[in-house]
């Protein structure tokens, strides 16, 4: 994903949530430590039986284990551009629905070490929208998924 593909609204939509939840852990550097913490993790933090990830700032947990199988299914969706069941088989794309309804109640928690800093953020892997369509969070994707500069590009967008 490139941000600036991204249409304006989009663009000044994304901004705002994300500054939104950078102050809510204590600010836009505390949130890029955080993203660059689990880049350096890499995946295998989703496969944690604890369910909990820590960082410089903070820390991070989500309600349900994520298996192996499921991870594997979910970078495969979100490698995908648009919709994830296009040109899948019959079989794959049960696998896929799967995978949706496995993540669709999980709810990750950004927490930050201090208090004072805010009262962190919550955020869903799967996204449901009003033509009952499921998509991969933008948000999650950003924090666990696409590359830094994106999440820099965005924090500094000021609208066209």
């Amino acid at each position: 994903m490139n941000f600036t593909d991204l249409s304006p609204k989009d663009k000044k939509q994304l901004h705002e949530e994300i500054v939104s939840h950078a102050h809510n852990i204590g600010g836009e550097n505390v949130f890029l430590q955080m993203v660059e913490d689990i880049r350096e993790a890499g995946m295998i933090l989703l496969l944690e039986k604890s369910t909990a990830f820590r960082f410089n700032g903070g820390n991070i947990n989500w309600s349900k284990s994520i298996y192996k199988d499921t991870l594997t299914l979910l970078l495969e969706a979100l490698k995908s551009d648009g919709d994830m069941f296009e040109g899948l088989k019959v079989k794959k794309q049960k696998s896929m629905l799967n995978m949706l309804k496995t993540l669709k109640p999980v709810i990750i928690r950004v927490k930050p070490k201090n208090m004072k800093d805010g009262e962190g953020f919550t955020l869903s892997i799967v996204e449901t929208d009003i033509k009952d369509k499921a998509t991969i969070s933008l948000m999650f994707r950003i924090i666990f998924f696409e590359p830094i500069g994106f999440t820099k590009e965005a924090l500094a967008y000021e609208g066209e």
